[in-house]
């Protein structure tokens, strides 16, 4: 992240085009799947991430 905003030189339109382009590539190598665990009376479901490829 920081190399992208240094190599910006204060061009927004730069940092907004790497995002987006930073964005895809994460959801390119990443895989998302859903996990529950009960605790006493409440159950507690959270998003668990594994990468795909590096």
């Amino acid at each position: 992240m920081s190399h992208i905003i240094n190599e910006s030189d204060g061009d927004t339109n730069h940092i907004l085009f790497h995002l987006k382009g930073h964005s895809k590539f994460i959801d390119e190598c990443t895989k998302r799947r859903t996990t529950k665990v009960s605790v006493g009376d409440y159950t507690i479901e959270y998003d668990v991430i594994s990468m795909e490829k590096v």
